[in-house]
């Protein structure tokens, strides 16, 4: 699952991202009607959850709520990855900044 999650959210043109010291803050890309329902298949998929249409799905709608309020006109994928997806040992991934992409540290 650790992979087809890095593959599928390098699918995504990252516009900012930002860490302080080795903490990821944010993974910002724009918020399009298209890159939410990548991301609701993904979380389901991930999940493995059955597929629930993005408007009848409460972690969509927590984590829509969060980037409306936070970083309006952009989705964050770091707080998506680090708070509501499962199945994945997030201790083997993380985001270069250098070069933009979701990467395997194994």
């Amino acid at each position: 699952m650790d992979e087809i999650l890095i593959c599928e959210l390098n699918k995504f043109e990252v516009i900012e991202s930002r860490s302080t010291g080795c903490e990821l803050e944010y993974v910002l890309i724009k918020d399009t009607k298209e890159h939410r329902e990548k991301i609701n298949y993904l979380l389901c998929t991930i999940n493995t959850w059955a597929y629930v249409p993005e408007r009848f799905s409460p972690t969509m709608h927590e984590f829509l709520t969060f980037c409306e309020t936070e970083c309006e006109g952009y989705l964050d994928v770091a707080h998506l990855v680090y708070n509501f997806v499962q199945n994945v040992n997030l201790e083997k991934i993380e985001f270069k900044q250098n070069k933009n992409k979701w990467v395997s540290t194994i």
